[in-house]
C-alpha cells in the first residue's frame, strides 16, 4: 500500500491540530479530527448557510471546550458563568455575570432602564387603546343587539333625540366614547342613554328610588 502524504490542518469543531491528506485538504471546505466533531458541528449549524457555518466555528469550539473568554474582563470562565441567551449562537450572553451584573447597577443604567420601560409602556398602552377602539367598533352592533335588542339605528335616533348628552346630567360623552345604554333590570326596557358616572350611581343604588331620595335628602340637608 503506498504511502499518503499528510498536511497539518486545525478541526473546524474542537479546534485541534490534525494530519490531513491531500486529497482531504483539497475535496473538503470544513476538516474535522473524527465523525464526533463533524455530527456536533453538523448539529448546531443546520440550519446555517455556509457562510454562516464558518462564523460560528467558534461558538462551537466554545461549547466543546466548556468555557469562554468574557471580553469585557478578559478571564476565561466556565459557560455557567453566563446568562443564557437564546438569540446568539453559542446560546450564551457576550459578557459574564460579574460583568453584567456591575453594567446593571450603574445610575445611568438604571435612568435608562426606567425611561425605555416608560416608553415602551405608553407606546403598548397607546397600541391597546387604539385596538379596543376598533374592537368596540366593529362589535358594537352586534353587543347592542345581544344585549338590549335594539339596532345602531335605535342608538342613533335615541342619541339624536337626546342631543348627544346623557338624559340625567346633560354632559356630552368624552371623546371617542359612546353614551351607555340604561335599561330596566327587571323587564329589560330601555329608557335611554347615560354617561359612565350617572349610569354606574343608578348600578350602586340598585335602581332604588328610595335609596337615591334619602341621598339627595342627605345632601341637602348638609349644605
Amino acid at each position: 500500500m503506498a504511502y499518503k502524504p499528510q498536511y497539518p490542518s486545525i478541526c473546524d469543531a474542537c479546534n485541534k491540530d490534525i494530519l490531513l491528506t491531500k486529497r482531504q485538504l483539497e475535496q473538503y471546505v470544513n476538516h474535522f479530527c473524527d465523525r464526533t466533531c463533524h455530527a456536533e458541528w453538523k448539529r448546531a449549524t443546520k440550519h446555517f448557510s455556509p457562510e454562516a457555518r464558518a462564523v460560528t466555528t467558534k461558538y462551537i469550539i466554545t461549547l466543546l471546550l466548556g468555557e469562554k473568554q468574557c471580553p469585557r474582563c478578559k478571564e476565561v470562565k466556565p459557560l455557567d458563568g453566563f446568562s443564557n441567551n437564546k438569540g446568539r449562537p453559542d446560546g450564551l450572553s457576550v459578557y459574564c455575570r460579574e460583568c453584567l451584573h456591575d453594567d446593571n447597577t450603574t445610575p445611568a443604567m438604571r435612568e435608562y432602564k426606567r425611561s425605555y420601560a416608560e416608553k415602551i409602556y405608553k407606546a403598548d398602552q397607546a397600541t391597546a387603546n387604539a385596538r379596543q377602539k376598533d374592537y368596540r367598533e366593529k362589535n358594537r352592533s352586534p353587543y347592542l343587539r345581544y344585549q338590549y335588542g335594539m339596532t345602531q339605528n335605535d342608538y342613533d335616533l335615541w342619541f339624536e333625540k337626546q342631543n348627544g348628552v346623557c338624559r340625567i346630567c346633560g354632559n356630552a360623552p368624552p371623546d371617542g366614547r359612546n353614551l351607555h345604554v340604561d335599561h330596566d333590570h327587571a323587564t329589560g326596557v330601555v329608557r335611554g342613554l347615560l354617561c359612565q358616572t350617572c349610569n354606574s350611581m343608578l348600578g350602586m343604588a340598585q335602581d332604588n328610588v328610595d335609596i337615591l331620595a334619602a341621598g339627595i335628602a342627605y345632601l341637602t340637608e348638609r349644605k
